[in-house]
């Protein structure tokens, strides 16, 4: 073999090694290696699941299962407009917004979440501050109520 066959073979023959890799990668004939303790990632609601009851409120431990697409936000009840006094945990609003300025040229309510849930109503931070409605909000909704919280005017309506 001569001297410059010596040189160039390891190079080629790396340079085959890494496109038989390549190709095997893209192609996806790896092997795919998913732990036996993961659970089912199923698509649908469990057929178990209890249905929430008719009411307006949700049940304690529907609550739980609620917080894992949601996210807390907290509205101080003296900027939400038509939130009873009275209002429980658990119960069920739709969050309506009015923005100001105006989007349009004439004033327009726009629903902006329905079904927004009840979490907690907690006292207010300083003795002359203004008690919290805690609300648990969906994750896909979060940048809607953000923006409506500092463009609009908020209120609910629903049954407490």
């Amino acid at each position: 073999m001569s001297h410059r066959l010596k040189a160039v073979a390891p190079a080629v023959a790396l340079a085959l090694v890494a496109s038989f890799v390549a190709t095997a990668v893209v192609r996806g004939s790896a092997p795919r290696v998913v732990p036996a303790s993961l659970p089912d990632a199923g698509l649908g609601p469990s057929p178990t699941a209890p249905s929430p009851p008719l009411d307006g409120a949700l049940a304690p431990s529907s609550r739980a299962s609620e917080r894992a697409a949601t996210r807390a936000y907290a509205i101080a009840t003296s900027e939400l407009a038509g939130l009873p006094p009275d209002a429980r945990p658990g119960a069920i609003f739709d969050l309506w917004v009015t923005w100001s300025p105006p989007v349009v040229e004439v004033v327009r309510i726009q629903k902006l979440i329905p079904g927004l849930i009840l979490d907690e109503i907690v006292p207010p931070v300083t003795p002359s501050g203004a008690e919290a409605a805690i609300f648990l909000v969906p994750v896909k909704s979060m940048s809607d109520l953000l923006w409506a919280d500092r463009f609009g005017e908020l209120s609910v309506t629903g049954l407490p």
